[in-house]
């Protein structure tokens, strides 16, 4: 099989210096996670060649759209409690989150809203600039119930609060952009 999914044990770094041998490196998580559920990590893999029906772009584009699908699938559908959606993800506004958003909402029957929570330490910051912008786009093309937009704003005395608590799940690295995303993904998991 040419292609396979990695699991989701920790870390892998592909290795490219030797073009004629690359390699792979395992770096396991220095705790265990939970978001280790069958249902979210399929064995099979949805990529077909690279080379083939519309070149490499179109086959991105399928490969991404079935990942997505995959990935709602196993938490969509049942009750919802509280005005809450059972999909959500960290929403900067750029490109990656964005396409992924409006994945999520082709993916999702009707009537099942995709949370949108965007995290900004600053509110002239501009991902909360950019998050403000795209929903408007994704509104205009989907529909307003489709997504909810959540604006969670951090103050630094909050940030330096929680400093410890953050830089103990930060792994492998410790680089003041690993704590930054490390940072906005600890303040999101609260939905606030």
């Amino acid at each position: 099989d040419l292609w396979s999914e990695l699991p989701v044990t920790g870390l892998f770094a592909l290795d490219l210096a030797d073009l004629s041998n690359p390699s792979v490196r395992h770096m396991p998580w220095r705790e265990a996670m939970h978001f280790e559920q069958p249902w979210w990590w399929s064995a099979a893999s949805p990529c077909p060649s690279l080379l083939q029906d519309g070149g490499a772009s179109a086959a991105f584009a399928r490969v991404l759209a079935a990942a997505v699908a995959i990935r709602v699938a196993g938490v969509a559908g049942g009750e919802v409690r509280g005005g809450s959606s059972r999909v959500g993800l960290l929403f900067s506004g750029g490109l990656d989150s964005t396409v992924l958003a409006a994945l999520a909402a082709e993916a999702l029957p009707e009537g099942e809203t995709v949370e949108l929570l965007n995290v900004a330490f600053d509110r002239a910051a501009p991902d909360r600039l950019t998050a403000l912008c795209s929903f408007a786009d994704l509104v205009a093309r989907y529909g307003a119930q489709r997504f909810r937009l959540v604006l969670a704003d951090v103050e630094e005395a909050e940030v330096r609060r929680n400093e410890a608590s953050i830089c103990r799940l930060l792994g492998p690295g410790a680089t003041h952009l690993d704590f930054n995303i490390a940072a906005a993904l600890w303040f999101a998991a609260r939905g606030e």
